[in-house]
């Protein structure tokens, strides 16, 4: 069994517990999640070569507002390298603004969700992604 790998770039560190709380709620051990706080680190952990040699299915869940370089700098920068393009990001935002939502697809994004409020509204979008991403979708 490959392991599976949400990447989440979130600066929020109570929105990133949410995340990781919901993903203990899904029960799957084979989940795991990678969090970085800005858009510098995520990138130096795909950079990295244990990274991309390793058997693992990846997605991101990133935030658009991030310290230092913002989401979409952070999305350019990953969909334009041949090593990581094929890695699906879902954009995981406050926003619900038309241009955001365009930038974001303009970008590459594969997804663009508004960060639920509740915890369990959060498990139930945790889990539709996975479940999507990690079951149903063939990753690259």
């Amino acid at each position: 069994m490959s392991q599976k790998i949400i990447v989440l770039v979130e600066d929020s560190a109570a929105d990133a517990r949410v995340v990781t709380r919901a993903i203990e709620k899904i029960g799957d051990p084979s989940i795991t999640v990678v969090h970085h706080e800005t858009a510098e680190t995520a990138m130096q952990y795909f950079d990295s070569d244990i990274v991309r040699h390793a058997d693992q299915k990846q997605i991101v869940l990133m935030d658009l507002n991030l310290p230092g370089a913002d989401g979409f700098s952070f999305l350019k920068q990953l969909k334009s390298s041949p090593v990581t393009r094929h890695i699906p990001v879902i954009v995981w935002t406050t926003s619900d603004q038309p241009r955001d939502i365009q930038n974001s697809y303009a970008g590459g994004a594969n997804s663009f969700v508004t960060k639920p409020m509740s915890l369990r509204d959060v498990t139930e979008l945790i889990k539709d992604v996975c479940h999507y991403w990690f079951e149903r979708a063939t990753l690259a």
